[in-house]
């Protein structure tokens, strides 16, 4: 039977921290009776440290109570639940758990044969009162403040005939105040205990709920025999059904039956392969958690064959830990994996068959841990070991094949620090015997092509052999068309369309694009959490810009340079707002569809409670775990999609967007696509009735890289306008000042043209050659961020009466400077919104997260104005609320946050760079606040690039708002609002430059004299 567990836990026994909202779940049919041994349902571990706040502890059990034995006339027959302590492996010899070591929180003394639902509620981190002075109420207490242990939920039964049927078990953990009333679930629940910290009720179950556990229970009723047969014939099959079956398998066999080792090392090594295509830190560290079990489990007898098992398995746990570490930077796992393959290989005979591959392993390690510190000796002693594995191997055996592959590395690593020609000659010529070692359809020649392309690189940048520069994308187009997964084939894609030389490969580079892209879309597993979504998106940076670029070179025209960079860019936003989309329509044709698709984005949209991606489940074996249902959901809206298509009408359903769609989308105003590669750069204008190419000569890659670092420079705006914006508004015809309704353009920047502020481009200080003086500017992440934005109902002021205007000013913020001007900034909008023509209601929440999420769930406008972060990994970039440092509100928390529903009209988050990406592999998902506010639901959002002056930003926010209520809140009048405050605040800005000039008596000029214009970093994203 299957245990199902939500997202933020991987197994009936996990880490709980009693600060923190928790909940996870088993379910499975277990049966207790008077003789069954003590032993827990579920079990959880508690985390050291003092509460800091007041909760909740749940405790909810499905079970038949007390089925009893007609003929039993035992008058104290009871069922019952208690806590206790779970005895570790070396004290479970010692003595097994007795009732003396218990403590009963429920008796159930009248026998039932109805499903009934029980359920245990403590307010824990209260004083103690006179009617909580006993011991199971002291026990719980002691949770609070005890170091961690392992604490158990065990079920009972007295007396003869009486059993305890258990079907499902909940734990949860949530914040409560003090003051809180106690209230029960169901109005049909009844109070069995109420004090002041304890509360237990019962109802009867559903007779919907109780067929959904029997269903559940009946699905996975299969013999263990047909469970073995089916693992053994698939013994690395990483489906869900293979891993569920393993699961499963795992759950019925006892503890000490002889093959349950080698059902976990199947289990492990299925889900460490499934992280390698999905990048799901769940997988792997499931598969860490379960590799540890599977070494604990070896039984006692046949020492020899039990000790092979184990090295393999140390092994096989070493290779998951060094994906940990390549994936955290952790180096407690590196660490233990080299302490562990040391003790491993010492403790067995140097004859010992095993060894070879512990050796390499260790040589992996070893260059690992050199790559990060440094320490030359370990990077020697990865070369030794590997020679060393490689010399005791057996020539036909796959175990040298990894050797060979790993020295070369090792060498090629080498060379690189001693500039050693021999090494790099050594690394080449062991990386062709490799090749020639694997078979033709061999799953890792993508990788060994990818090595050899590298090595082959290196030497023409020593030699200049053109030959080996040639061979070389040779390796890597090689390494592309065998791949068979996003492990290798991404990073081949990457390597081989960024090169010089691709484009003088002709046709070929165009299917190698294709390749790539479809490569792309297919890898992508949408069931993972943003933060796992973001390493694999990160992988393939600039793959999108390089296809489209080799597609434009090519003369397939703009059009399919633009469908590569909307079907490539932006592509966790897009899947995003597939699964919020609406299918109000779907539901009135085809209800059964339309609930099938509810099932599927309910799971996968589902908020993620996961917060680290370090660490792993105490005991993850047993569970269903979330993450397998997110593969399988996965895999259904795949399906789901495609029979939906099938029904009239439906043909188009989260379809990419067709050329029509893509005029639409420009229906308001152009929209310029700004491709950036290696390849050469170009604009890809998108009007209403056509797409037109530009290349913009004077733009290069290298250029843009290099102008970075004086990003907020007036020379800046200056190169901006000369190489970019200039030609683009030539070409659109707006040559000047518009004597009537202003133009509207929006920008759509690729690739580190993402942090430039396009809008602000000109020489501001000579008459009107300038984007402000030529049109409005706005940003969009996408073509079909637009236009799906754009297809959403409009918003409707009047609709919104209470809180429709959400403020916070967040004036003093914990551990960061005071903002003097915050509230003056904030007393501003207030007046304004509550005024007329605007007259609307205006709220201020406490701004702590929990409440500032909830008011965002009903508000039509959000200002923010405070301390914004812009974290290295743009998904912890936040906004400063007063709990910030413990529960901030991030990009991670967005992409998670659904206010599709309530058509919120704009957020203005007047902090800190808010609108910034500082990591250059996630530019194109455009990973900042200011996107992640308008992907959350609202249609529009103003954010800044950078750091803003505090003063200024009053005056920023005071204009756009009496803007908005001079002209009304639609969607023309936002850009507008912003449009204007900057050309207000520039002109202040030039008083000030033109009054230092007659100081300094100086010509004016883009120079380093020139005062910062703060006006700069504010942008427009929207419709």
């Amino acid at each position: 039977m299957e245990d199902s567990v939500d997202s933020s836990l991987t197994g009936p026994m996990a880490r709980i921290d009693l600060n923190k909202p928790r909940v996870f779940s088993r379910i499975f049919l277990e049966r207790f009776d008077q003789n069954t041994p003590r032993r827990p349902y579920i079990t959880f571990t508690t985390t050291p440290g003092k509460l800091q706040q007041y909760g909740h502890m749940i405790k909810a059990s499905w079970c038949n109570p007390d089925l009893v034995d007609a003929a039993d006339d035992y008058a104290n027959s009871s069922t019952s639940f208690a806590f206790g302590p779970v005895r570790t492996a070396a004290t479970a010899v010692e003595r097994q758990i007795s009732d003396q070591d218990l403590y009963s929180f429920q008796s159930n003394v009248r026998g039932s044969k109805s499903l009934q639902c029980h359920t245990n509620a403590w307010k824990i981190g209260l004083p103690t009162e006179a009617d909580d002075d006993d011991d199971t109420s002291k026990f719980v207490e002691s949770l609070a403040q005890a170091p961690g242990r392992d604490i158990g939920v065990f079920p009972r039964a007295q007396y003869p005939g009486w059993i305890n049927y258990v079907w499902k078990m909940e734990v949860q953990i949530e914040h409560c105040d003090n003051n809180d009333d106690w209230q029960t679930g169901c109005h049909d629940e009844i109070t069995l205990r109420h004090s002041s910290r304890h509360l237990a009720t019962r109802r009867l179950v559903s007779r919907e709920e109780a067929n959904g556990l029997i269903r559940s229970f009946d699905a996975a009723r299969v013999t263990m025999a047909q469970l073995e047969e089916a693992i053994e014939a698939t013994p690395l099959d990483k489906s869900e059904e293979a891993t569920a079956n393993a699961r499963r398998l795992i759950d019925v066999a006892s503890l000490d039956h002889p093959n349950r080792p080698l059902w976990l090392m199947s289990l492990a090594n299925a889900l460490a392969a499934r992280y390698l295509d999905g990048f799901a830190m769940e997988d792997l560290n499931q598969a860490i958690s379960i590799t540890r079990q599977a070494i604990a489990a070896f039984p006692p007898g046949h020492p020899s064959e039990s000790q092979k098992w184990r090295n393999n398995t140390f092994g096989n746990l070493a290779s998951h830990l060094m994906y940990r570490y390549e994936r955290t930077g952790a180096m407690e796992d590196i660490e233990e994996t080299i302490d562990m393959l040391r003790e491993s290989i010492a403790v067995n005979p140097r004859d010992y068959p095993d060894r070879p591959r512990l050796l390499r392993v260790l040589g992996e390690a070893l260059h690992l841990r050199f790559s990060r510190l440094g320490a030359m000796e370990d990077l020697e002693e990865a070369i030794t070991v590997s020679r060393e594995a490689i010399a005791t191997a057996a020539l036909d055996n796959r175990v040298r094949t990894f050797a060979l592959a790993c020295l070369e590395q090792h060498l090629a690593a080498y060379y690189d620090r001693t500039n050693d020609m021999d090494a790099l000659e050594e690394a080449i010529s062991l990386t062709e015997e490799t090749m020639a070692s694997l078979p033709a359809d061999d799953l890792d020649r993508s990788r060994i092509y990818t090595h050899l392309g590298d090595h082959l690189d290196k030497r023409f940048l020593r030699t200049g052999a053109i030959e080996d520069r040639e061979q070389s994308t040779e390796c890597f187009h090689c390494a592309l068309q065998c791949a068979k997964g996003a492990e290798f084939g991404i990073s081949a894609a990457r390597r081989l369309l960024s090169r010089p030389d691709v484009l003088r490969r002709g046709p070929q580079s165009l299917e190698d694009a294709k390749t790539a892209i479809a490569l792309l879309e297919d890898s992508f597993f949408g069931g993972s959490s943003a933060a796992d979504k973001k390493v694999f998106l990160s992988q393939a940076s600039g793959i999108a810009s390089n296809a489209a670029a080799v597609a434009l070179h090519f003369g397939l025209g703009p059009l399919n340079g633009i469908r590569v960079l909307d079907a490539c860019r932006g592509i966790l936003a897009t899947y995003t707002n597939h699964l919020r989309a609406d299918i109000s329509e779907l539901r009135k044709r085809h209800p059964q569809l339309a609930d099938a698709f509810e099932t599927v984005r309910r799971c996968l949209d589902a908020p993620s409670t996961h917060t680290s991606t370090y660490g792993e489940p105490v005991n993850s074996l047993f569970v269903s775990s979330s993450i397998d249902q997110r593969h399988f959901q996965s895999r259904q809206l795949r399906n789901l999609t495609q029979e939906i298509r099938k029904k009239d009408g439906f043909d188009r359903f989260l379809a990419k967007l067709r050329d029509e769609e893509f005029y639409y989308a420009a229906a308001a105003g152009p929209i310029i696509v700004l491709n950036t590669s290696v390849h050469g750069c170009d604009a890809l204008i998108v009007e209403a009735s056509r797409i037109r190419e530009l290349h913009l000569p004077n733009l290069t890659y290298e250029g843009i890289r290099n102008r970075l670092k004086d990003v907020q420079t007036v020379g800046t705006l200056e190169w901006l306008w000369d190489d970019i914006v200039e030609p683009i508004l030539e070409a659109l015809g707006f040559t000047d000042i518009p004597s009537g309704e202003w133009p509207h353009v929006w920008w759509v920047p690729t690739g580190p043209l993402t942090r430039f502020p396009l809008h602000a481009a000109g020489y501001h200080l000579e008459s009107n050659r300038a984007a402000l003086d030529r049109v409005v500017s706005s940003y969009g992440s996408s073509l079909t961020t637009i236009f799906r934005t754009r297809q959403r109902q409009i918003y409707d002021s009047k609709a919104k009466i209470d809180g429709s205007v959400v403020v916070i000013s967040m004036k003093e913020t914990p551990r960061l400077n005071p903002l003097i001007y915050t509230d003056d900034e904030v007393g501003a909008v207030r007046a304004i919104c509550t005024s007329a023509p605007l007259n609307l209601s205006v709220i201020s929440p406490q701004p702590y997260l929990e409440e500032t999420v909830s008011a965002l769930k009903t508000c039509g406008i959000f200002h923010f104005a405070g301390h914004g972060q812009a974290d290295i990994d743009p998904l912890q970039s936040c906004l400063c609320l007063e709990d910030w440092e413990d529960r901030p509100l991030t990009v991670a928390g967005l992409i998670e946050t659904d206010l599709s529903s309530t058509l919120p009209f704009l957020a203005y988050l007047s902090a800190c760079g808010t609108g910034k990406n500082a990591e250059d592999n996630s530019a194109d998902e455009s990973l900042h606040l200011t996107n992640m506010f308008q992907l959350a639901g609202f249609r529009h959002a103003i954010g800044t690039l950078w750091e803003v002056d505090d003063y200024l930003s009053v005056n920023m926010a005071r204009i756009v708002y009496e803007s908005l209520g001079a002209n009304g809140l639609s969607d023309a009048s936002v850009s507008m609002a912003l449009h204007q405050a900057i050309r207000t605040l520039r002109k202040e800005w030039l008083c000030e430059e033109i009054k230092e000039v007659w100081n300094r008596d100086v010509i004016i000029s883009g120079t380093k004299e020139s005062k910062a214009p703060l006006w700069v970093p504010y942008v427009h994203f929207g419709v």
